[in-house]
């Protein structure tokens, strides 16, 4: 399969007459294609991968196909040439779950084949023309802040990751659904849980809720944000105070990113650093410390303005 040259910022589909076999939708500039002869799991997926408009080319990068086997009632094989995920072939139990699977599989070819951009492992949010990447370990309250955020008015784009163009200082949500972990329950509160599990897209794991935040709105998914801020969560070597935020300068914040970015972190130390360190040097960067939530929230609203 041949991927497309261009990257763009905007995710597209095309589901055709009632006899059409396939969805097709595109990411970072690279076309992707879901074969069923099921109608249902089509038109699924047709909101599943945020669709706009019409993919504007007859390449295509990765393709998959979901088959519901005559012989087998309780799965659904989900098939397709994958050079970088464990996951296809695979089998599920519905047709949500195989959709999560090739949600996960475009994604690792993503990670691996997405040379413009760098991969951090980060929440995105955006407002006002402004976004910031949340950006620490696992259980360093990223998602907590997030959704915190999101709760305040901010556009929640993504949860854990994102892809960074280092030169234009821009980013992009990664083309999956937002998750939600149960525990994230009491922080969103019960109206608007039920209203998320109400949202066209949403389904429900053993762990939480897949959904599209931008379903709950109508407003057509944020595609792009230009980056105004940076903050680090639990940064090693860090001395702050709750709640408190400190700027770092932009040699720390290019060595603190690094650990964080999947497709650079491979890459001969030096090389690495030299994708990212132009993003630092026109973004800012900061140390956020835990603390009260609200308290969080605000400082991180003060130091973008």
């Amino acid at each position: 399969m041949t991927a497309v040259s261009r990257r763009t910022s905007e995710t597209a589909y095309d589901l055709g007459p009632s006899e059409q076999t396939l969805v097709r939708w595109s990411e970072l500039g690279f076309v992707f294609e879901m074969k069923s002869s099921d109608r249902k799991l089509l038109e699924m997926a047709q909101g599943v991968f945020s669709v706009q408009s019409p993919v504007a080319t007859d390449m295509t990068t990765r393709c998959w196909t979901i088959e519901h086997p005559l012989d087998d009632t309780e799965a659904w094989i989900v098939s397709g040439v994958s050079e970088t995920s464990s996951m296809i072939p695979s089998r599920a139990e519905t047709r949500e779950i195989a959709l999560l699977h090739i949600e996960q599989d475009a994604l690792d070819w993503l990670l691996n084949n997405a040379p413009d951009a760098i991969a951090v492992h980060a929440a995105l949010l955006s407002r006002d023309g402004k976004g910031i990447a949340i950006v620490g370990p696992s259980f360093a309250g990223k998602s907590t802040l997030a959704t915190a955020l999101w709760r305040r008015g901010w556009s929640l784009m993504s949860d854990d990751l994102v892809f960074i163009d280092t030169i234009a200082c821009t980013a992009s949500p990664a083309p999956r659904r937002v998750s939600l972990r149960f525990e994230s329950k009491d922080l969103v509160g019960e109206s608007l849980w039920i209203d998320i599990v109400a949202t066209p897209s949403c389904i429900e794991t053993s762990k939480g809720l897949f959904f599209h935040p931008h379903e709950l709105t109508g407003h057509e998914k944020a595609r792009v944000t230009p980056l105004s801020g940076v903050f680090f969560l639990s940064r090693r070597e860090a001395s702050v105070g709750a709640a408190e935020i400190h700027a770092l300068n932009p040699a720390k914040a290019s060595l603190s990113l690094l650990p964080y970015s999947f497709n650079v972190r491979t890459l001969p130390f030096v090389d690495g650093l030299r994708r990212i360190t132009p993003l630092l040097e026109q973004v800012p960067a900061f140390d956020l410390g835990r603390g009260d939530l609200q308290s969080m929230v605000n400082a991180v609203e003060n130091a973008i303005g």
